[in-house]
């Protein structure tokens, strides 16, 4: 493979490519380079061993990764879990299987063992910035034939999501991957046009796919404040924290206003909704509407 075709794939300038070369080289990795026209890189040994030189810190993260990968549903934990095996048997003194390690999912996704084959495909197109052609079930249960540049897989709640350019839709949304069928990969290639999963995931709480933006801004009534605190929701947000008057006031700048509210709703009484009044109105409404099962 040439550098130029090396340097398309993982996105980077030709100078980079050579420079990652010569690191692995460095590594104990060799590769050696075919001059001419139909010339590249070649990895020659590509089953090679070396001494990864992992650290006490290291080898305990990677064991108890190895836990919380297992109680999740990532849908190549066994694969991983052999893996990661392997690597540490090479330690003396490590203990596998912490049992105080754990990991709690308030949901699981049931199509877990199905999806592997839909995320190898998927990743490769991923990989090769190729268009993909699938049926998709809606929560409505209607099934259509979409057309989607996908640009990442995601887990979210227990459950595997492909973020990608809808061509119906005309806009970026998240497939479930358990809702996805016949995945067929195009010959027309795409461009993500400078997009970032973490900045997309980022400003958003869930995956319903709505763009809009708000400055949410809340009081937290104590003692609920003190677990709200502990956690970073979005990457824009502040947060004043009046402890003696039994309060705090959050601000953020959050995507989606139907996670929003979502999200709102799971704090019960313990949240005010300061702003905007377009957010408060739709709690207002939500709240009205599942008061009328309980008239």
């Amino acid at each position: 493979m040439s550098r130029k075709e090396l340097a398309e794939k993982l996105e980077v300038d030709i100078r980079q490519v050579s420079r990652y070369k010569d690191d692995l080289c460095a590594a104990g990795i060799w590769i050696e380079e075919e001059r001419g026209r139909y010339g590249g890189y070649i990895l020659k040994s590509p089953s090679i061993c070396f001494d990864i030189g992992l650290n006490k810190e290291e080898i305990k993260a990677l064991e108890l990764t190895l836990k919380f990968v297992q109680n999740g549903t990532f849908p190549f934990k066994g694969d991983f879990s052999t893996a990661a095996i392997k690597i540490l048997s090479k330690y003396s003194n490590v203990n596998f299987w912490h049992e105080n390690a754990s990991a709690q999912y308030r949901r699981i996704s049931k199509y877990n063992n199905e999806i592997n084959e839909k995320w190898i495909k998927i990743n490769e197109c991923i990989t090769n910035k190729k268009k993909i052609k699938i049926d998709y079930t809606n929560l409505d249960g209607e099934r259509k034939k979409r057309t989607v540049h996908p640009y990442a897989i995601y887990v979210y709640e227990g459950a595997n999501y492909m973020v990608a350019y809808c061509e119906y839709k005309k806009s970026i949304r998240n497939f479930k991957l358990g809702r996805i069928s016949n995945i067929i990969e195009s010959t027309d290639s795409f461009k993500k046009n400078g997009f970032n999963i973490k900045k997309y995931l980022g400003n958003r709480l869930g995956i319903y796919s709505d763009s809009r933006k708000f400055k949410v801004k809340l009081k937290v009534y104590y003692p609920y404040a003190r677990c709200f605190k502990e956690h970073k929701w979005v990457y824009e947000e502040s947060i004043k924290d009046h402890y003696k008057d039994g309060y705090l006031i959050y601000e953020g700048y959050i995507e989606g206003k139907v996670d929003i509210v979502k999200w709102i709703m799971e704090m019960g009484s313990s949240v005010e909704v300061l702003e905007p009044n377009e957010i408060k109105e739709a709690v207002v409404s939500e709240l009205k509407n599942t008061l009328k099962y309980y008239a």
